[in-house]
This record gives C-alpha cells, sequence and structure tokens, in this order.
C-alpha cells in the first residue's frame, strides 16, 4: 500500500461510511469481531485505485460484503450457500442459538446470508437497488428478488400483513429503525 494520504473524495467516504460499515458487520458477527472486519474491508479499499471507482460507497459494501462471506467461509471451514444459509444457522454459540426472536433484527437474522444483506443496504443504509445489485455483485432482477422475498420471509415471522397500496410498509418502517438504532 502506498504511503499517500488518501484523497479527500476517498476520506469522505471512510468517514462517512465507517458507522455504516459496523452496523452492517454488527448484526452478522459477535462484537469482538465487529472492528476487525471494518478494518479489513476500509484497508482493502484503500488499496484500491480510486479512478476504478465509480460509486465508492457501493465499492466499499461490495468489499465488506466479500470479507463477511470470507470470514463465515473460515469459520465454518466449508463452503456454504449465502442464498440459503442464514446467519443463525452459521452461528455456532450455545447463547446465540438460545436467542429468541423479538425484533425485526431477530428475524432479519433468519433470512439467508444475502437477503439479509440485501435488505439492510436497501432499507438500512438507503442504498439504491442498483447499488444494493452492485455491491452485491449479483443483477438487478436478483437483487430484487431478494429483497422481495426477504420482505415476504419477514413479513411472516413477525406476523404482519402485507400493506395496502401506496401505505408505508410497517415491517420495513422497523427494520429501518431497528437497524439504524443498532
Amino acid at each position: 500500500m502506498s504511503s499517500d494520504p488518501p484523497s479527500p473524495d476517498i476520506a469522505t467516504t471512510i468517514a462517512q461510511a465507517y458507522p455504516a460499515l459496523s452496523r452492517f458487520f454488527t448484526g452478522k458477527v459477535p462484537t469482538s469481531e465487529v472492528h476487525d472486519l471494518v478494518q479489513d474491508t476500509v484497508t482493502v479499499f484503500l488499496e484500491k485505485d480510486p479512478s476504478t471507482m465509480d460509486h465508492p460507497r457501493r465499492f466499499l459494501f461490495g468489499i465488506g460484503r466479500n470479507k463477511l462471506l470470507q470470514h463465515f467461509a473460515l469459520r465454518r471451514g466449508e463452503p456454504f450457500d449465502s442464498q440459503k444459509v442464514s446467519v443463525r444457522q452459521l452461528s455456532t454459540t450455545i447463547g446465540s442459538k438460545l436467542a429468541r426472536r423479538t425484533t425485526v433484527l431477530d428475524a432479519l437474522r433468519e433470512l439467508p446470508l444475502d437477503q439479509q444483506m440485501a435488505l439492510e443496504l436497501r432499507y438500512g443504509e438507503g442504498l439504491k437497488l442498483a447499488e444494493v445489485a452492485e455491491a452485491m455483485e449479483k443483477s438487478l432482477a436478483q437483487a430484487k428478488r431478494y429483497l422481495r422475498d426477504g420482505v415476504d420471509t419477514l413479513r411472516t415471522q413477525v406476523g404482519d400483513a402485507q400493506p395496502p397500496e401506496g401505505a408505508p410498509d410497517p415491517v420495513l418502517e422497523r427494520l429501518s429503525d431497528e437497524y439504524k438504532k443498532s
């Protein structure tokens, strides 16, 4: 890595995204591992050529996603399918296995990891749909599918019905509020 300081745009992106990255990892790994994952993500980000990034924040979350998937693969010691395996299934502590689902965030952790990440990036971090797809290295259609399936499953898990057409979605409002408070 070069010893040159990051450009002002990159430095601003990191400063603004640092709390968001912490939130992104907090719902998925033990608190003791969050800081290391954020640092690893930022380190990889700083090693990249800024001229290759159209959208630095989206690029940073893409790195975060990849770091998270690598982290779980190393912990498990075997490959897993993030489209089917949830954070709860990846958790190995007795406390995490005994925890009860009481909030939307708890229900979110029951979703397959890709659905969880898509919902967090879209409704927790406010990324646009195209940004979610790019950060997750998925097609726009796949990102939409993760979001739709994830919201449907969350609704079932927390016992909320589909809101009327055009009405605010209480599940998404709760998700956004709880995620930002986490």
